[in-house]
Protein backbone atom coordinates (compact mmCIF):
# COMPACT_ATOMS: atom_id res chain seq x y z
CA UNK A 1 0.00 0.00 0.00
CA UNK A 2 1.19 3.57 -0.77
CA UNK A 3 1.92 6.31 1.79
CA UNK A 4 -1.00 7.88 2.87
CA UNK A 5 -0.68 11.68 1.65
CA UNK A 6 -1.43 9.58 -1.43
CA UNK A 7 -5.12 9.41 -0.77
CA UNK A 8 -5.66 13.04 0.21
CA UNK A 9 -4.72 16.62 -0.77
CA UNK A 10 -4.14 18.96 1.76
CA UNK A 11 -6.38 22.16 2.01
CA UNK A 12 -4.90 25.47 1.90
CA UNK A 13 -3.79 26.28 5.38
CA UNK A 14 -3.22 22.59 6.43
CA UNK A 15 -0.70 20.99 7.40
CA UNK A 16 0.23 17.38 9.56
CA UNK A 17 0.66 17.11 13.13
CA UNK A 18 0.84 13.56 13.60
CA UNK A 19 1.41 11.14 11.85
CA UNK A 20 1.99 7.18 12.97
CA UNK A 21 3.51 4.55 11.66
CA UNK A 22 2.45 0.95 11.90
CA UNK A 23 4.91 -1.03 14.71
CA UNK A 24 7.35 -3.67 13.04
CA UNK A 25 8.07 -4.45 16.55
CA UNK A 26 4.53 -5.15 17.68
CA UNK A 27 4.37 -7.36 14.40
CA UNK A 28 7.23 -9.11 15.75
CA UNK A 29 6.05 -9.72 19.07
CA UNK A 30 2.85 -11.02 17.72
CA UNK A 31 4.46 -13.56 15.72
CA UNK A 32 7.04 -14.92 18.50
CA UNK A 33 4.66 -14.90 21.70
CA UNK A 34 3.18 -18.21 20.62
CA UNK A 35 6.93 -19.89 20.59
CA UNK A 36 7.90 -17.93 23.49
CA UNK A 37 4.61 -19.07 25.91
CA UNK A 38 5.15 -22.57 24.74
CA UNK A 39 9.00 -22.64 25.22
CA UNK A 40 8.55 -21.05 28.55
CA UNK A 41 6.09 -23.86 30.08
CA UNK A 42 8.52 -26.16 28.78
CA UNK A 43 11.61 -24.31 31.01
CA UNK A 44 9.03 -23.97 33.79
CA UNK A 45 7.28 -27.45 33.89
CA UNK A 46 9.62 -30.18 32.36
CA UNK A 47 13.40 -29.09 33.17
CA UNK A 48 13.73 -28.61 36.36
CA UNK A 49 13.29 -32.61 37.30
CA UNK A 50 15.07 -33.05 33.98
CA UNK A 51 18.34 -31.55 35.22
CA UNK A 52 17.94 -32.68 38.91
CA UNK A 53 17.77 -36.12 37.60
CA UNK A 54 21.15 -35.12 35.66
CA UNK A 55 22.77 -33.75 38.49
CA UNK A 56 22.21 -36.37 40.69
CA UNK A 57 25.29 -38.98 40.67
CA UNK A 58 22.85 -41.39 41.85
CA UNK A 59 20.60 -40.90 39.64
CA UNK A 60 22.95 -41.26 36.70
CA UNK A 61 24.82 -44.32 38.56
CA UNK A 62 21.48 -45.95 38.72
CA UNK A 63 20.68 -45.22 35.14
CA UNK A 64 24.33 -46.53 33.73
CA UNK A 65 23.70 -49.88 35.77
CA UNK A 66 19.86 -50.02 34.63
CA UNK A 67 21.75 -49.57 31.34
CA UNK A 68 24.44 -51.91 31.11
CA UNK A 69 27.31 -49.27 31.06
CA UNK A 70 30.55 -49.09 32.41
CA UNK A 71 31.08 -45.79 31.13
CA UNK A 72 28.25 -43.85 31.99
CA UNK A 73 27.43 -42.47 28.58
CA UNK A 74 25.99 -38.84 28.33
CA UNK A 75 23.70 -39.80 25.84
CA UNK A 76 22.12 -42.72 26.46
CA UNK A 77 22.17 -41.58 30.24
CA UNK A 78 20.33 -38.54 29.36
CA UNK A 79 17.67 -40.31 27.20
CA UNK A 80 16.83 -43.16 29.77
CA UNK A 81 16.36 -40.46 32.39
CA UNK A 82 13.89 -38.61 30.13
CA UNK A 83 12.38 -41.83 29.62
CA UNK A 84 11.56 -42.22 33.41
CA UNK A 85 10.41 -38.71 33.51
CA UNK A 86 7.64 -38.94 30.53
CA UNK A 87 7.48 -42.85 29.76
CA UNK A 88 5.03 -43.30 32.16
CA UNK A 89 2.76 -41.11 30.08
CA UNK A 90 0.30 -43.30 28.00
CA UNK A 91 -0.33 -42.98 23.86
CA UNK A 92 -3.60 -41.72 24.35
CA UNK A 93 -2.78 -39.00 27.08
CA UNK A 94 -0.41 -38.06 23.96
CA UNK A 95 -2.75 -37.53 21.92
CA UNK A 96 -5.28 -35.97 23.83
CA UNK A 97 -2.68 -33.47 24.69
CA UNK A 98 -1.17 -32.81 21.43
CA UNK A 99 -5.29 -32.01 19.79
CA UNK A 100 -5.81 -28.85 22.17
CA UNK A 101 -2.38 -28.50 21.24
CA UNK A 102 -2.36 -28.20 17.40
CA UNK A 103 -5.71 -26.27 17.93
CA UNK A 104 -4.09 -23.31 20.27
CA UNK A 105 -1.33 -23.00 17.44
CA UNK A 106 -3.44 -22.66 14.67
CA UNK A 107 -5.56 -20.30 16.18
CA UNK A 108 -2.30 -18.30 17.11
CA UNK A 109 -1.17 -18.68 13.37
CA UNK A 110 -4.91 -17.09 12.66
CA UNK A 111 -3.80 -14.37 14.53
CA UNK A 112 -0.59 -13.91 13.55
CA UNK A 113 -1.72 -13.75 9.69
CA UNK A 114 -4.84 -11.29 10.78
CA UNK A 115 -2.40 -8.54 12.93
CA UNK A 116 0.17 -8.86 9.70
CA UNK A 117 -2.55 -8.09 7.42
CA UNK A 118 -3.83 -5.62 9.59
CA UNK A 119 0.15 -3.76 9.65
CA UNK A 120 -0.23 -3.30 6.02
CA UNK A 121 -3.50 -2.00 5.76
CA UNK A 122 -3.92 0.38 8.46
CA UNK A 123 -2.34 4.07 8.55
CA UNK A 124 -2.87 7.30 10.29
CA UNK A 125 -2.19 10.69 10.06
CA UNK A 126 -3.68 14.07 11.89
CA UNK A 127 -3.57 17.45 10.51
CA UNK A 128 -4.65 20.89 11.77
CA UNK A 129 -7.70 20.04 10.77
CA UNK A 130 -8.38 16.49 10.37
CA UNK A 131 -7.86 13.27 11.44
CA UNK A 132 -7.30 10.78 8.04
CA UNK A 133 -6.82 7.09 7.81
CA UNK A 134 -6.37 4.68 5.30
CA UNK A 135 -8.16 1.29 6.59
CA UNK A 136 -8.37 -1.33 3.87
CA UNK A 137 -7.29 1.26 0.95
CA UNK A 138 -10.00 3.29 1.72
CA UNK A 139 -9.91 6.71 2.86
CA UNK A 140 -11.40 7.49 6.01
CA UNK A 141 -11.50 11.17 7.98
CA UNK A 142 -13.35 13.31 9.75
CA UNK A 143 -12.86 16.83 11.13
CA UNK A 144 -11.23 18.00 13.99
CA UNK A 145 -14.46 19.90 15.61
CA UNK A 146 -16.35 16.20 15.02
CA UNK A 147 -13.83 14.53 16.99
CA UNK A 148 -15.68 13.24 20.38
CA UNK A 149 -13.30 11.03 22.22
CA UNK A 150 -10.03 8.95 22.09
CA UNK A 151 -9.00 5.86 23.57
CA UNK A 152 -6.58 3.00 23.38
CA UNK A 153 -6.11 -0.76 23.60
CA UNK A 154 -2.71 -2.48 24.57
CA UNK A 155 -2.36 -6.47 25.39
CA UNK A 156 0.26 -7.20 27.82
CA UNK A 157 2.77 -7.23 25.02
CA UNK A 158 1.63 -3.81 24.00
CA UNK A 159 1.80 -2.72 26.76
CA UNK A 160 5.75 -4.10 27.48
CA UNK A 161 6.93 -2.75 23.87
CA UNK A 162 4.27 0.13 23.32
CA UNK A 163 2.51 -0.34 20.58
CA UNK A 164 -1.53 -0.84 20.06
CA UNK A 165 -4.46 -0.07 18.58
CA UNK A 166 -6.19 4.07 18.95
CA UNK A 167 -9.90 4.43 18.33
CA UNK A 168 -11.10 7.81 17.46
CA UNK A 169 -15.00 8.41 18.33
CA UNK A 170 -16.04 11.17 16.19
CA UNK A 171 -19.52 12.26 15.30
CA UNK A 172 -19.71 10.44 12.18
CA UNK A 173 -18.45 6.86 13.18
CA UNK A 174 -15.30 5.11 15.06
CA UNK A 175 -12.03 4.88 13.22
CA UNK A 176 -9.88 2.10 14.70
CA UNK A 177 -6.33 2.43 14.13
CA UNK A 178 -4.61 -1.14 14.73
CA UNK A 179 -0.76 -1.93 15.72
CA UNK A 180 0.31 1.67 16.05
CA UNK A 181 3.74 2.72 17.87
CA UNK A 182 3.56 5.16 20.63
CA UNK A 183 -0.33 4.97 20.75
CA UNK A 184 -0.15 7.38 24.01
CA UNK A 185 1.12 9.71 22.36
CA UNK A 186 -1.54 9.51 19.45
CA UNK A 187 -4.06 9.85 21.60
CA UNK A 188 -3.09 12.34 23.92
CA UNK A 189 -2.30 14.58 20.29
CA UNK A 190 -5.95 13.50 19.18
CA UNK A 191 -7.16 14.92 22.26
CA UNK A 192 -5.09 18.02 22.61
CA UNK A 193 -5.12 18.81 18.89
CA UNK A 194 -9.07 18.06 18.79
CA UNK A 195 -9.78 20.79 21.97
CA UNK A 196 -7.36 23.40 21.19
CA UNK A 197 -8.98 23.33 17.22
CA UNK A 198 -12.77 23.60 18.87
CA UNK A 199 -11.35 26.31 21.74
CA UNK A 200 -10.90 28.39 18.47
Amino acid sequence: MGELENYFTLKPGEFVVKKTESSKLGLIMTWLCGPVCLITLFLITYLPPLFSMLASSAARQAAAEALGLSDGSEVNVASYVFEQVFGFIPTFVWVLISIPLVCVVLAWLVWCLLMTYRHFQYQFVMTNQRVLGVAKGELLEASLNEVKNANIEQSIWGKLFRYGAVTVQTAKGTLTFYNIQNPQETYKAVLDVARGYCAH
